[in-house]
């Protein structure tokens, strides 16, 4: 099985895990992309319901998963704890002792195998895995799984995504990641992610570190020069958006402080206020400058290499040992990074990096309502926000004439564990607004996810399968697929679509089993491969 994730959003009672189409003890291997709630979040169930085997993953995203998961568990139960309801709270403690022993239950890939180096699953003979880093997250991998032909069963292949991330070219995107991988041949079958199958290309510009880090020192040109003590609200994600946003940053103003106006008595802040962040950061930190032997995983970008470039990622990425950091720009302003929550308090220059990125409640909620009347602050996107989330309200009010905003309803932000809550009416908004998230983002575009699998002339046709998108996003992406320029794409055998609890698929045969999981069982196949389409 590839990943055990849970559906963002839905709550505890309506988790998915019931629609598996297999009891969860019969499964006898799992494999684990990354750790994003959404690939990992039902895990601690799956076991207490009957899962016993080993779990494979790389060894970045077991530490991250355990983390994930402690806090996934204490979001959960925080209400229940509060409120005194020992039937709800008792369910958390089976729980707790599974993500204890949870460490042990972990086989780290990338300890054994490089990329694109076969992994002999263990008790099955002849199945083996291949993994290849996506640069969606630190960590993230896709898999390449084999079985060979064994007895009157033919062989197999398939390749299964994962999150795929955009970063083509480390040296141009001069981020923290390194450039995302694919197997030299792709096999004939394809479960690939659709999260953005329906954006179109991003413009190539958009995905230059250069560029990025230009516009953000722009946007603190043009504030230090309107304001005397202006502040940024960058909505920011815990686990991979802080860390590569902070790092950004850093870089815009140790490059760009001249023309920003600072001087050498000028204090900058930034505020790392996400407590999830500051758990992840150190793991993040030894993975990007681990300097791997030959043929084993390299997770940060090449430019790491270089001892000054590592000696300061590993001083910002270090809230376990340095909560507050001073970095001093030669002839420029002072740099004070801080890992934790803390008051308003007025700098010549403050960025405040806070969760969570979706904006919808949390501490960065509070923070745009609580200063939304303060023309020195401007909100900074740099990533997706869904329409329910404050950012894209704020977005419409300050697009709105002051004049015409009657209609438009108040920002608020309720404190159900707190006395009161925190309402701004629309027309008395000033905070300025920025939308960045052209320069971010975790996943590929519609063209560069067709770019990551696509293969040669003369290779085989592929049947592709689409996951992990909305409905709209993977029509959309399935017609991209499927034509260029109004013609059929050559190498494209078929484009799936399946829902949720729908028929199996025979990976060697490449044909839809129906009848559902016992039949499947029973029927005679080709295979030793199935997939089930969820």
């Amino acid at each position: 099985m590839v990943d055990c994730g849970a559906v963002q959003g839905e709550s505890a009672g309506k988790r998915p895990l019931p629609a598996l189409p297999v009891n969860p003890s019969e499964v006898t291997h799992l494999l684990l992309t990354h750790a994003h709630i959404d690939h990992i979040g039902n895990l601690l169930e799956f076991i207490r319901d009957g899962f016993t085997g080993p779990i494979f993953c790389t060894e970045v995203t077991a530490k991250l998963t355990c983390i994930s998961l402690r806090d996934s568990l204490d979001i959960r139960y925080r209400d229940a704890e509060r409120e005194k309801s020992p039937d709800k709270s008792k369910e958390k403690v089976p729980l707790l002792t599974i993500l204890e022993e949870l460490p042990s239950r972990f086989i780290h890939l990338d300890a054994h195998v490089g990329v694109g180096q076969p992994y002999a699953l263990p008790g099955i003979p002849g199945l083996t895995v291949e993994l290849y880093p996506t640069s969606h997250v630190v960590g993230s991998v896709a898999y390449l799984i084999r079985a060979e032909a064994h007895g009157d069963l033919q062989g197999a292949e398939i390749y299964f995504s994962g999150d795929v991330g955009p970063v083509e070219d480390e040296f141009a995107h001069q981020g923290l990641s390194a450039t995302r991988s694919r197997p030299v041949i792709m096999p004939r079958v394809v479960v690939l992610e659709s999260t953005y199958g329906d954006r179109p290309a991003r413009d190539p510009l958009a995905a230059s570190g250069e560029v990025r880090r230009q516009a953000l020192a722009k946007a603190f040109r043009e504030e230090l020069a309107r304001h005397e003590s202006p502040v940024f609200i960058i909505p920011t994600f815990s686990l991979g958006r802080t860390t590569d946003v902070l790092h950004d940053v850093v870089q815009s103003i140790q490059e760009r402080h001249q023309e920003m106006g600072l001087l050498p008595t000028d204090i900058v802040e930034v505020v790392c206020g996400s407590r999830l962040a500051r758990a992840y950061a150190p793991v993040v930190r030894d993975a990007l400058l681990d300097m791997p032997r030959a043929g084993k995983v390299a997770w940060g970008n090449g430019r790491f290499r270089d001892i000054a470039n590592r000696d300061q990622l590993a001083a910002l990425l270090s809230p376990d040992t340095l909560p507050e950091v001073f970095i001093k720009v030669p002839d420029g302003p002072r740099i004070r990074v801080i890992w934790g929550d803390q008051p308003y308090q007025q700098n010549r220059l403050a960025i405040w990096l806070q969760s969570p990125g979706t904006t919808i409640g949390g501490r960065v909620s509070e923070l745009i309502v609580g200063l939304a009347k303060n023309p020195q602050v401007t909100l900074v996107l740099v990533g997706y926000v869904p329409p329910g989330g404050m950012a894209r309200q704020l977005e419409q009010i300050v697009r709105t004439p002051v004049t015409d905003r009657q209609g438009l309803l108040p920002l608020v932000h309720e404190r159900p564990h707190k006395n009161g809550r925190l309402e701004v009416a629309a027309d008395a908004v000033r905070m300025g607004f920025l939308d960045f998230s052209a320069h971010y983002s975790g996943h590929a575009d519609a063209e560069s996810l067709i770019r990551h699998i696509e293969g040669e002339p003369g290779d085989p046709d592929m049947d592709v399968i689409l996951v992990h998108g909305t409905f709209l996003a993977r029509e959309a992406f399935e017609q991209r697929i499927r034509y260029v320029g109004g013609n059929p794409r050559a190498g494209i055998r078929r484009v799936y679509t399946p829902s949720a609890g729908g028929p199996w698929f025979d990976v060697g045969d490449r044909r839809w089993l129906t009848g559902g999981v016992r039949a499947r069982q029973a029927r005679p196949r080709k295979s030793r491969v199935i997939l089930a389409s969820r």
